[in-house]
């Protein structure tokens, strides 16, 4: 797997005042109304917003052994509040959580979700 980070895009974005995403995603979807993680050519794009300053924001998930704090899974702040990781992961059915200042929370903009079996919930990804 290769990981990048989709930190240009995001960044020029907020230079420019631009409200949607970059070419190559839905540019009907603005940051303000993003709901989940998106498929795009390079990899599958994850986002956190959130108005807190935060110390660590990672991913972790089936598809990487549920390891909380992989430095190859650390969001990187794009503009003021948002967070991101463009990751490619091979085609298959997904479940994950962000690492938010060491607490395991579901993805806030993510409906499709289950159960753990212990009290909390999943956030789940198909991926093509």
């Amino acid at each position: 797997m290769r990981f990048l980070a989709a930190l240009i895009p995001l960044a020029l974005m907020a230079c420019s005042g631009q409200t949607t995403w970059p070419d190559g995603l839905d540019r009907t979807t603005t940051i303000s109304n993003w709901r989940g993680p998106r498929a795009t050519a390079d990899g599958v794009l994850f986002v956190w917003k959130d108005r807190q300053p935060r110390q660590s924001l990672y991913l972790t998930g089936s598809f990487n052994a549920w390891r909380q704090a992989d430095p190859a899974w650390k969001l990187s702040e794009t503009t003021p509040g948002v967070w991101s990781i463009l990751s490619e992961l091979d085609p298959g059915k997904y479940m994950y959580l962000f690492v938010v200042d060491g607490r395991m929370l579901p993805d806030p903009a993510n409906t499709n979700t289950q159960p753990d079996g212990y009290g909390g919930t999943w956030s789940l990804l198909t991926v093509p």
